[in-house]
């Protein structure tokens, strides 16, 4: 979404909303170390990597008021 950032930690992934000032938990992500991320900008598609916890993978919608869809993917 425009004006948001994210940020990996060992706790999740959080995303702080520019606009509102607002940090917000991934809650697919709680409690998961992050180590990498991705964003595949032509499909929106969003690639979080963990440690010791696997790959996500996220489609990120269109409109900003929908929330994201986990999706499973195969490597």
């Amino acid at each position: 979404a425009p004006n948001t950032l994210l940020a990996a930690t060992e706790d999740g992934l959080y995303l702080f909303d520019v606009a509102r000032q607002q940090w917000q938990l991934v809650p697919a992500l709680a409690g998961r170390n992050i180590f990498s991320l991705y964003y595949d900008a032509p499909r929106r598609f969003l690639w979080v990597g963990t440690y010791l916890s696997g790959f996500y993978g996220f489609q990120l919608p269109a409109n900003i008021v929908e929330p994201w869809r986990l999706r499973p993917r195969g490597l």
